[in-house]
């Protein structure tokens, strides 16, 4: 097969469909000159191999056609063609993985019998055509002809994101500050060593909506939150798919056992050197959520999408941000890996309902 730029716009050439005017009867002859299968190694894991003249393009339609039960899944791409099928592959390991939570009838069939699915394009948007409505259109046609894994028109993504797969995460990132939360809480010490953010119930949900510039939730369900060495200006950077409140419970039930204060005072336990320091000065830090979004890139404006920086999974996202925000401990920062402070909290630390009540010192 060739793999150069003629190539490529060779078998997605759209002049004739945009000269022609008759979009239904060009785009239902739509069909990809090219097929790249979906693969599955020896450990499980997928791919798909998209000669680099293809993967880096954007502003494309694209096409999985399950050749078994010869249904389509169409959706679009204003980003480069690789980062959106990423997206794509990154589900179909956490589903195949046993992370069922983004499960679709697609993802289902894909990690069942990857071998019957392969992925196509189907045409290169013009500058002067609106994607949405080219995705529309082609969902639209090509139903008639073929069964479609889209449970909806397009024109907003295809399908919703949601039962299609993930979103990537995104924040707007500069050198001088990579992300910040938009208001910080403090920490505190009871007279009995108990230490609490001081925050309202549920008032951490409040800031992490936003919107963009269709008036689209962007929120996640997923949360990055970073505490604050006050004086120091130490970091550390965390994520969970949890409740933020729960979360940031556990650090600081964690950080107790190295508080003088605390019946749990116990020094010899080990501990992360978050916990540690935390536990000690408890009032020195103070903690936030940090706003990152959840939207597909093609829902941002090309002016906004350029000012983000995507992530296309939540370990990525948090990686991501350890590096810009030096929160790493030999950079002087609070983590102590790559992805993130240590082990995972343990859940028991959680007494009961009624002692998690108390944990809102408003």
């Amino acid at each position: 097969m060739k793999t150069n730029n003629n190539y490529f716009n060779s078998i997605v050439n759209n002049s004739a469909i945009t000269s022609s005017g008759d979009y239904d009867a060009s785009f239902s002859k739509l069909e990809p000159s090219a097929w790249f299968p979906i693969t599955k190694n020896e450990r499980g894991n997928f791919s798909i191999s998209i000669p680099n003249e293809f993967s880096k393009k954007s502003n494309l339609i694209y096409v999985f056609k399950d050749s078994k039960e010869n249904k389509l899944l169409i959706g679009k791409t204003g980003t480069e063609l690789n980062k959106r099928i990423n997206v794509y592959l990154s589900t179909f390991n956490q589903y195949n993985a046993g992370n069922h939570s983004e499960e679709s009838e697609f993802v289902k069939a894909v990690t069942e019998r990857c071998h019957d699915f392969a992925l196509g394009i189907l045409y290169h948007v013009n500058s002067h055509e609106d994607i949405n409505q080219c995705e529309d259109n082609l969902i639209r046609v090509k139903s008639k002809t073929h069964a479609l894994y889209n449970q909806r028109s397009g024109g907003g993504g295809g399908i919703p994101r949601s039962e299609e797969t993930p979103s990537p995460f995104s924040f707007i990132s500069s050198p001088s500050d990579p992300v910040s939360p938009p208001q910080y809480k403090k920490i505190k010490i009871d007279k009995n060593g108990n230490i609490r953010p001081l925050f309202e119930k549920n008032c951490l949900k409040t800031s992490l909506f936003k919107e963009n510039e269709q008036g689209d939730s962007t929120s996640s369900k997923t949360y990055f939150y970073q505490f604050k060495h006050i004086k120091s200006g130490q970091k550390y950077i965390g994520v969970t798919q949890r409740s933020a409140e729960t979360r940031i419970l556990e650090h600081c039930y964690q950080a107790e056992q190295f508080s003088k204060k605390s019946r749990k005072y116990s020094p010899s336990n080990k501990g992360t050197l978050f916990h540690e320091a935390l536990g000690k000065n408890p009032e020195q830090f103070q903690v936030g959520i940090l706003p990152i979004s959840q939207a597909d890139p093609d829902e941002w404006s090309p002016k906004s999408r350029a000012k983000r920086q995507f992530c296309y999974s939540s370990g990525e996202t948090e990686q991501t941000l350890i590096n810009l925000k030096k929160t790493l401990f030999k950079e002087g920062g609070l983590n102590s890996n790559q992805g993130g402070g240590g082990p995972s909290a343990n859940h028991s630390a959680i007494r009961s309902f009624e002692d998690k009540e108390n944990f809102f010192l408003n």
